[in-house]
C-alpha cells in the first residue's frame, strides 16, 4: 500500500511538470485542445478517445490503462471526462494561462501544444501502467482486504492528508510534505479534499470495482466483505468515538 501511495506521488510530480510545460505554450487553449481530443463532438472524452489519440502518436494504450487515467479525474464517475474534468488533467496546481488560438485550418492544434499534451498523456499512461501492476500484485495476497486497508489509512470517516502522514510516519517512510497532497489528489476521485470508502474502493479495486454507496450496499465489485462493510465501518467509527470520549472524560 505504501508503494502504491509513493508511486502516486511520484507520478503526480512528473505530471505536474508536464502540465506546466503545456500551459507555458502561448498557443495553449484548453477548450480547443478538448475539442480536438473529442473528435466526434460528444462533449466528453472517453477511453476510446485517449487510446485513439495516443495510438496516433505510435503509443499503445489498453482500455484498462485509459480507464484508469480517466478514473483519476472523473469527478462524477460517469466513465468519461467533461470539459471541467479535463481541466484538472491539463491544468497545473497554480492554474493556467488563457489561450487565444483556434484550431488550425486543417482541424489540428498547434504542433508544440500537441507535442506537450502527448508528453503529459505519456506520463499519465506510465503511471497507470505501474499502478495497475501494483494493484494486481497486492490483490494476489491472501490477506488483501480493501476495507481493512481503508481503516489503516483513514482519519475517522475518510482519508485525509493528516491520516496519510500518520500512516507513512507509522511505517517509517520518507516522503515530502507536498507528496501528501499529490497522493490524496489521485484517490480523492470526486475532488472534495478527502477520500471516502467508496472512492478508495473504486481505486484499489480497479477495474472490477465501481463507485458505489457503501451505506446502501450497492457495490458491484464482488468483494466478499462488501455486504457487511457498512455495518463494520460504522461499528469501528463508533468504537473510536466512544474511546475518544472516554479518554476526554477521564
Amino acid at each position: 500500500v505504501a508503494r502504491i501511495l509513493l508511486t502516486l506521488a511520484e507520478g503526480e510530480r512528473k505530471a505536474e511538470v508536464s502540465r506546466e510545460v503545456l500551459v507555458d505554450n502561448n498557443d495553449f487553449d484548453p477548450y480547443q485542445l478538448f475539442r480536438y481530443i473529442d473528435s466526434q463532438g460528444k462533449n466528453r472524452i472517453d477511453a476510446c478517445d485517449i487510446c485513439s489519440y495516443l495510438g496516433s502518436k505510435g503509443i499503445n494504450c489498453t482500455d484498462d490503462e485509459a480507464q484508469l487515467i480517466i478514473l483519476f479525474f472523473d469527478a462524477d464517475a460517469d466513465g468519461s471526462l467533461s470539459y471541467c474534468e479535463f481541466l484538472t488533467l491539463v491544468q497545473p496546481k497554480n492554474g493556467t494561462k488563457k489561450g487565444v488560438s483556434n484550431l488550425n485550418s486543417n482541424g489540428r492544434i498547434p504542433y508544440h501544444v500537441d507535442y506537450s499534451f502527448s508528453k503529459l498523456l505519456e506520463k499519465e499512461l506510465e503511471l497507470a501502467q505501474i499502478i495497475i501492476s501494483l494493484l494486481n500484485e497486492i490483490r494476489t495476497r491472501c490477506d488483501f482486504n480493501i476495507h481493512g486497508i481503508f481503516h489503516l489509512l483513514k482519519d475517522w470517516n475518510n482519508i485525509t492528508e493528516d491520516s496519510l502522514r500518520e500512516f507513512l510516519n507509522r511505517n517509517n517512510l520518507n516522503f515530502l510534505e507536498s507528496d501528501l497532497g499529490f497522493m490524496l489528489k489521485r484517490i480523492d476521485l470526486n475532488k472534495d479534499g478527502q477520500a471516502d470508502l467508496c472512492e478508495f474502493h473504486a481505486f484499489l479495486g480497479f477495474p472490477s470495482c465501481t463507485r458505489c454507496c457503501p451505506c446502501s450496499k450497492s457495490c458491484v465489485c464482488g468483494c466478499v466483505c462488501c455486504s457487511s462493510c457498512c455495518a463494520n465501518c460504522h461499528a469501528s467509527d463508533n468504537n473510536q468515538r466512544n474511546q475518544s470520549n472516554q479518554r476526554s472524560q477521564n
